[in-house]
């Protein structure tokens, strides 16, 4: 059985966008961010997060800030339509890389907890828990970021690595929200710009593959402890 990778990545903000009204409305935060594990391969990407109820959120994940942004547009959308959408106020915004930066950074720790074998690569699915928010850090007056590490929840990434190397398609609060995004994500880039690669006619999408082999591994499961049950009558 292969070992679990386990690692760090250092997050940057790049930078923040006021949204809503001074009262009621909330920041919109780009972050980058880095592996600092050889075993942990995949490519820089970007996370878009919401704060506006002492909690901040990550929304969204891409290769580049506007894949991070329209995921979490999308993701907005999708779950909380009834209220303004706070990304797509941030992407009607001119020059985003010219507002706020607040100086915030941090550390995370990196868990692999999904490797699924696809056509032409794999899906890996990570935990990226968040150490800023750890008690003990909390408390730490020598802190290196002091007040200013970033304060998102926990969230999962779904990559998928190939010959073309490992980047992130999709973000989500658990394990199979990541994949449905990712599988989300990589429709929409066929949509858009069609099947790369020659001989790539039937544009698979890898984290269909994977969903369907992680149902079919829990509907095992449930038949295997069904049938454990009986035995124990």
């Amino acid at each position: 059985m292969a070992e679990i990778k386990v690692g760090k990545a250092t997050v940057e903000e790049l930078f923040t966008v006021l949204v809503g009204d001074p009262v009621d409305g909330g920041t919109v935060t780009i972050y980058i961010v880095k592996s600092d594990n050889n075993d942990l391969p995949f490519k820089d990407f970007y996370i878009a997060t919401f704060y506006g109820t002492d909690i901040e959120v990550v929304w969204g994940a891409g290769s580049t800030i506007m894949d991070a942004l329209k995921d979490a547009e999308m993701k907005w959308d999708r779950e909380e339509g009834e209220y303004d959408n706070p990304f797509r106020e941030a992407l009607e915004k001119e020059n985003l890389e010219e507002l706020d930066v607040l100086g915030l950074a941090g550390e995370v720790t990196v868990k692999e907890v999904l490797v699924e074998p696809v056509r032409d690569g794999r899906v890996f699915v990570y935990k990226i828990e968040n150490d800023n928010n750890n008690e003990e850090n909390d408390d730490d007056e020598d802190s290196l970021f002091d007040d200013f590490n970033p304060r998102f929840e926990d969230f999962y990434i779904a990559t998928f690595s190939s010959t073309r190397g490992e980047a992130v398609w999709g973000e989500g609060s658990g394990i199979e929200s990541a994949l449905e995004d990712a599988e989300r994500n990589w429709d929409r880039a066929i949509e858009e710009y069609g099947c790369y690669g020659e001989g790539e006619g039937e544009c698979t999408n890898p984290f269909r593959e994977a969903i369907k082999a992680l149902e079919k591994m829990e509907k095992s499961k449930e038949k295997e402890e069904d049938n454990n049950v009986l035995l124990n009558y």
